[in-house]
């Protein structure tokens, strides 16, 4: 795990300049309703391991309807806090077998629905 400060510098050794990390949000509360099963503290560490051994690294985000403004603003101190070389901002897509794609749409969210059936909340 990037976690393990050891773990990271054995890597950087043999040769990585880069990861991706599908963090997704700075929001405890979201990243639980996610399931990602990590914590922003885990985060920050790995961050910070990331740096001491020089490996860029970019972050995705992602958008929902579910964002509250206090998650947002959580997303993008933690966003400066933690410094990606990259970030990616996505919105959330609905798509079929996705459990987040039945709390769309029982929820009241779909806006628009694509011909390869995704679905839409913007």
């Amino acid at each position: 795990s990037l976690q393990n400060e050891k773990f990271v510098e054995d890597l950087e050794r043999v040769g990585l300049r880069g990861v991706y990390l599908g963090i997704e949000s700075g929001s405890q509360r979201m990243l639980n309703f996610f399931n990602k099963c990590i914590t922003i503290d885990q985060i920050k560490v790995a961050a910070q391991n990331l740096h001491k051994y020089n490996v860029d690294f970019a972050s995705s985000l992602l958008k929902t309807p579910w964002d509250r403004d206090e998650d947002i603003d959580a997303t993008n101190r933690l966003m400066r806090e933690i410094e990606p070389s990259v970030i990616w901002e996505n919105k959330f897509v609905g798509f079929r077998g996705a459990p987040l794609t039945r709390k769309m749409i029982d929820d009241g969210l779909v806006v628009r629905k694509d011909d390869d059936g995704l679905l839409y909340w913007w």
